[in-house]
């Protein structure tokens, strides 16, 4: 069995983080940071993985194709 639990738990977890009252951003982020280090430490993901995401994200951003989604709107 793999590592799809813990997704299955996050998103318990952030609804009832949820459900006591904090904000949603504060349960988004206590989540995230929560079931992060739990799957860091469990090796459902690598660390290093994370340092690529500007790579990942600039890549995206500089494609010219969807450049025309915002540029329709005006």
């Amino acid at each position: 069995m793999g590592f799809e639990w813990l997704a299955i738990a996050m998103f318990g977890g952030f609804f009832i983080i949820l459900m006591s009252g904090y904000p949603v951003a504060f349960s988004f982020a206590g989540a995230a940071i929560v079931f992060g280090t739990i799957g860091l430490t469990l090796g459902a993901f690598d660390l290093n993985r994370l340092l690529a995401l500007p790579n990942i994200w600039f890549g995206t951003m500089s494609n010219a194709t969807l450049l025309a989604i915002p540029f329709s709107y005006f």
